[in-house]
């Protein structure tokens, strides 16, 4: 395999050199996700976004075709393998390849250590910013738009309140609740991987 199949060039518009191009822009895994989501909304406009979004998607889904169902290379659940076949796209054209034309690459990269060099972590598609991104920027960078009134308000109760936080964290990542958790939980936790955090356990 040395390009993308015809099923997904004819899908959508943007080229596959564009989708590489942006990719390489990122520099996922040097740069983590919060530079490249910055540095997108600031030279990619909302509607290439959502086009390089649903390619990354389709993209990711080939890694996950590659593997097939009989295999699981990242030894761990459906977010584990997810995080994989998305780290295998963000290392960018010359290594997805690399890996698509090499399962042992793929199951190597599975069996590393979770964030190591030559392992994988999560995940790339956090980079790219969605509608409400851009839209929350367009808001901040209008001086005249007029301050809304203040919302209203309710009272809570402390049940009520602590289940609006269970909410929240279970739709978190990993490190979102890492560092939640680490604000108010002595020993502190350490998130390793596919929903699985470490705590040391006191003498």
């Amino acid at each position: 395999m040395n390009k993308f199949p015809k099923d997904i060039t004819d899908k959508f518009k943007m080229t596959e050199d564009r989708f590489w191009e942006l990719v390489a822009e990122a520099d996922w895994p040097n740069q983590g996700c919060n530079m490249p989501r910055y540095w997108y909304r600031c030279h990619v406009s909302k509607e290439e976004a959502n086009e390089f979004r649903n390619m990354y998607y389709a993209v990711r889904n080939l890694v996950d075709k590659f593997i097939g169902p009989d295999r699981n290379p990242a030894g761990g659940g459906d977010d584990s393998h997810s995080d994989l076949c998305a780290h295998i796209v963000g290392l960018g054209k010359k290594q997805f390849y690399a890996h698509m034309n090499d399962y042992s690459l793929i199951e190597a990269r599975g069996k590393a250590p979770y964030g190591d060099p030559g392992g994988y972590q999560e995940c790339f598609a956090y980079c790219i910013p969605y509608d409400e991104d851009y839209d929350k920027d367009a808001e901040e960078i209008n001086p005249d738009k007029p301050e809304p009134p203040p919302p209203p308000t309710r009272k809570l109760s402390s049940d009520e309140v602590i289940n609006q936080i269970a909410e929240v964290l279970r739709e978190g990542d990993g490190e979102f609740i890492e560092d939640i958790a680490n604000r108010v939980l002595v020993p502190e936790v350490t998130y390793k991987g596919d929903s699985i955090f470490e705590q040391e356990i006191e003498a």
